[in-house]
């Protein structure tokens, strides 16, 4: 800890790992004031992290709970990768079939490649994350469902909480009601993968 008005980073995963849990309570019944209360406790404990510097990541592709966005650059060694993963994640949404086995074949070599390189670590493990969740969604049948990643996944996910602020808004829901189901979606956004 730098000072005591620091709040130390193990401190803000324990609050991060807290609000994983509210991710479920959007289809269990809760009365009414409970959950106004328990929308008050999420934002308040989403606020103490954005307070302190970090995001919450809602990426399941990636294993830390928070994100901070100066180290975002650091990701930069996975965009080959995850451009990888994306492109086979769009065409097999699209069902170009052929073009999607490309990317994943290309995707394994880089594997093999990486696996060569003993400074390539961080980026083989990487790659082994994305690889073998490409695998077990085609086993699962839910390759279609997957979502992008990285920088792309970030831009898609910003892109759908605002178009989906704005319907709300459109439909002339009140601010309250509009942050609390977008901060709803937000936790469920990976929810049905």
């Amino acid at each position: 800890m730098n000072n005591q008005n620091d709040t130390e980073p193990q401190a803000l995963q324990t609050v991060a790992e807290m609000l994983i849990p509210f991710e479920r309570l959007h289809v269990l019944n809760i009365r009414q004031e409970d959950r106004k209360q328990l929308h008050m406790v999420r934002v308040s404990l989403e606020k103490i992290i954005l307070d302190n510097g970090y995001l919450l990541n809602y990426d399941r592709n990636l294993k830390n709970n928070l994100i901070k966005p100066k180290k975002m650059e650091t990701l930069a060694k996975y965009k080959f990768a995850d451009w990888l993963y994306n492109r086979f994640v769009e065409n097999y949404k699209n069902h170009n079939i052929a073009e999607a086995f490309t990317f994943l074949d290309i995707l394994l070599r880089y594997q093999m490649f990486a696996m060569e390189v003993r400074k390539l670590s961080d980026q083989r493990r990487h790659i082994k994350e994305l690889y073998r969740d490409i695998q077990k969604a085609l086993k699962n049948g839910t390759a279609h469902k997957l979502f992008l990643t990285g920088e792309e996944g970030t831009a898609e996910f910003n892109r759908e909480m605002k178009a989906y602020e704005d319907r709300l808004r459109e439909q002339g829901f009140s601010e309250s009601f509009i942050t609390e189901r977008v901060s709803d979606k937000k936790m469920n956004y990976y929810g049905n993968s």
